[in-house]
C-alpha cells in the first residue's frame, strides 16, 4: 500500500496522494537501472542513468526544495563507475556498511565500504567472482552484519547463497524454490530470515515471500507477503531508518517510493533485535534544515503525566452474561502500573461494572485533564460483539442487551473520544470477544529524556494504538492475555518499554498456550503519527 507518512518525515520529504516522493525531475527518468537507499539523516542516495551515463546523486531536503548535496559516499561511488556500466547498492542495518554490485562490459564485481570514524573507507573486494555465475541484485545483509545474502536467477535451481562476514561461503538453499520458475531479488530482514521476489509461470506473476531458517536447520516453506503485490516492477527494495517504511524504485515507471512494511517484516525485525541486542537506526536520524529546527513541529514535550482509565465488567444486569474476571483484572493491573511504572494512584480511574453512560462520561471528563504532553492508557475487560451486518464492533457495558443495541459501545463512537482526547500518547487495551473488531473501518515526566534516541523519537511524535487479546473470535473469561500481560509487565527490567516490544512478547505467548491470535496496530482516523506508548519503569 502507498501511503501518506508520518510528521516526523513529512518534515523531510515532499510526497503527493499516492505516496510518490517528489524527488527531482532528472530523478523520475525511467531509466531501468535505478538504485535507491534512504538513509539516516533522512537524505536520497539515487543512482540513475543521467543523459546515457550512470551517476550517483545524493538529495537532502532543505527549506521545501530538494537539494542535490554530494558528500564523500556520492563521490566515492561515482569514482568507480565506467563506460557502459552501472551500480546496485544496499546498506546495513544499521548504515555503518554498504554493499555494491558493478555491472559493466560482461562483468560484475561485489564491493564493500565500512563507516570509519565519520567516512567511508575506501571499496575492497569481496567475493570472488569465480565462485558465482551471475547476479542482477546487489546483495543484502543480515541483520548482524554477518551474512550477505545473494540471488543467483542464471541457474535454473534458482540458488540463494550466503556468505559469512562477507567473506566465506556457508549455506546455499534450491529446495524451497521448486515452485518458482526464476527467484530475482533477496533482501536480508532477520539474522536468517529473508524475502525474496520470485516469478511462477503458473500464476504468470511476480510475488514477495518470507523464509526463515528454522530450529532444526532447515529452510521454511516460502510465505506469501500479500502487503507487497500490486506492483510487480518493485526494484531495489529495502528497508529505511524506520523499521514501519520501505523504499523501492518502480522498475518501468523509473519513480520513487515509500510503502508501510509488512507487518511480518516488522514482527521479525523485532524479534532478531532482542536477539542480537541490536537498537533500530531511528537513533540516528538527524537531518532537519534550520527553519525545520525553528518551526519545532508537531512534536511531544516529555515532561506529560500517565493517566489510566481501567473497566472491568463482570456484573451485567442480565445475569447470563456475568463474567468472573474482568472486576479483578483491572484491580491487578491498576497494582502492576502504580508499583512498577510512572503511574499515580491519582492519575488512575478504576470503574467497576460500569454502564454505558458512565463510560462515556469518564471519557469526557478526561479531556478537560489530559494535556497533550500526557500519556493515556485505556483497559478494557468485559463481553464484546462483532455486527456482520453492519460490520461493527462492540464493548457491551453492564446494561447492554444481546437483543437491543441501544446501550452497546461501538468502535465508531470508541474512536470519536479518542479523537477527542488530545493526548500524547493513547494505548487502548482490550481484552473482550472481538476485540480486533476495533482495527475495522467501513471505507512521565522528564524521565524520558535519559531515554535512548530511538526511545525519544518514538515517544516526541503522537500514537493512538491498540493491542487486543483476538481478533474475531471468542476469548475465554479467565484470560490468557491478561495473564500474559500481566506478567511481562511485572517482570520487565528495562527502563523505556514501547508497547510494540510488549505486545510482541505478549503474543508470543498467547499463540503457544491458547487458540486466540492477539493483534496489534493503529486505529485509524484518531490522529496518530507513528510514535509508541512507552511505559517508564519508576527507578
Amino acid at each position: 500500500m502507498r501511503i501518506f507518512l508520518p510528521f516526523f518525515i513529512l518534515a523531510f520529504l515532499a510526497i503527493d496522494a499516492s505516496g510518490q516522493i517528489k524527488l527531482p525531475d532528472q530523478i523520475n527518468s525511467g531509466s531501468d537501472n535505478m538504485a535507491i537507499a534512504m538513509l539516516p539523516d533522512s537524505s536520497f542516495v539515487v543512482g540513475t542513468t543521467d543523459q546515457s551515463k550512470f551517476i550517483v546523486y545524493r538529495y537532502a531536503y532543505k527549506n521545501g526544495l530538494w537539494i542535490s548535496e554530494p558528500n564523500q559516499l556520492t563521490e566515492l561511488l561515482n569514482s568507480i563507475i565506467y563506460a557502459d556500466s552501472h551500480l546496485h547498492f544496499r546498506f546495513s542495518n544499521d548504515f555503518t556498511r554498504m554493499v555494491v554490485m558493478l555491472h559493466g562490459k560482461g562483468d560484475q564485481r561485489i564491493y564493500l565500504t565500512e563507516l570509519q570514524n565519520g567516512s567511508w573507507s575506501f571499496f575492497r573486494d569481496i567475493i570472488d567472482p569465480i565462485s558465482y555465475s551471475y547476479f542482477n541484485f546487489a546483495p543484502s545483509f543480515s541483520l548482524n552484519n554477518e551474512k550477505l545474502y545473494l540471488s543467483d536467477n542464471s541457474k535454473p535451481a534458482n540458488t540463494i547463497y550466503c556468505y559469512n562476514n562477507t567473506q566465506l561461503f556457508i549455506d546455499r538453499t534450491t529446495n524451497v524454490f521448486s515452485d518458482f520458475d526464476e527467484v530475482y531479488d533477496v533482501v536480508g530482514i532477520g539474522n536468517d530470515s529473508f524475502i525474496i521476489q520470485a516469478f511462477s509461470k503458473k500464476r504468470k506473476d511476480r510475488r514477495w515471500y518470507f523464509i526463515k531458517k528454522m530450529e532444526n536447520g532447515a529452510w521454511s516453506v516460502p510465505y506469501h507477503i500479500k502487503e507487497l503485490d500490486g506492483d510487480q516492477t518493485k526494484f531495489s527494495l529495502s528497508l529505511t531508518p524506520f523499521d514501519n517504511l520501505m523504499v523501492y524504485v518502480s522498475f518501468f515507471e523509473g519513480k520513487v517510493y515509500l510503502i508501510e512494511t509488512p507487518e511480518i517484516i516488522r514482527n521479525e525485525l523485532a524479534v532478531a533485535r532482542r536477539e542480537s541486542n541490536v537498537l533500530p537506526t531511528q537513533s540516528t536520524m538527524q537531518a532537519r534544515s534550520e527553519t525545520d529546527k525553528d518551526k519545532g513541529g508537531n512534536t511531544v514535550k516529555p515532561d506529560g503525566k500517565f493517566y489510566a482509565l481501567l473497566i472491568g465488567n463482570s456484573n451485567y444486569l442480565n445475569n447470563e452474561l456475568d463474567l468472573s474476571q474482568p472486576h479483578k483484572d483491572v484491580i491487578k493491573l491498576e497494582e502492576v502500573l502504580t508499583s512498577h511504572y510512572m503511574f499515580e494512584k491519582k492519575d488512575v480511574i478504576r470503574l467497576e461494572n460500569a454502564d454505558r453512560e458512565t463510560i462515556f462520561r469518564q471519557l469526557y471528563q478526561l479531556r478537560s485533564v489530559i494535556t497533550k504532553s500526557d500519556n493515556l492508557l485505556i483497559f478494557y475487560a468485559g463481553h464484546g460483539y462483532w455486527d456482520e451486518k453492519v460490520e461493527q464492533g462492540y464493548w457491551w457495558p453492564t446494561d447492554a442487551r444481546p437483543d437491543n443495541p441501544s446501550n452497546w459501545l461501538s468502535n465508531s463512537d470508541l474512536r470519536e473520544q479518542l479523537r477527542g482526547l488530545n493526548t500524547a500518547h493513547t494505548l487502548l487495551i482490550s481484552d473482550a470477544c472481538f476485540s480486533g473488531g476495533i482495527f475495522k473501518t467501513r471505507g512521565g515526566g522528564d524521565e524520558i529524556r535519559k531515554a535512548s534516541a530511538e526511545i525519544q523519537l518514538l515517544y516526541r511524535m503522537p500514537s493512538r494504538r491498540a493491542m487486543t487479546s483476538g481478533t474475531m473470535s471468542t476469548v475465554p473469561d479467565n484470560s490468557v492475555f491478561f495473564k500474559y500481560l500481566v506478567k511481562y509487565l511485572t517482570e520487565n527490567d528495562t527502563k523505556f518499554l514501547p508497547s510494540s516490544e510488549l505486545f510482541t512478547q505478549v503474543r508470543k505467548s498467547v499463540l503457544n498456550n491458547s487458540l486466540t491470535v492477539p493483534q496489534d496496530g493503529v486505529i485509524m482516523g484518531t490522529g496518530d503519527e507513528g510514535g509508541d506508548f512507552i511505559f517508564i519503569k519508576k527507578d
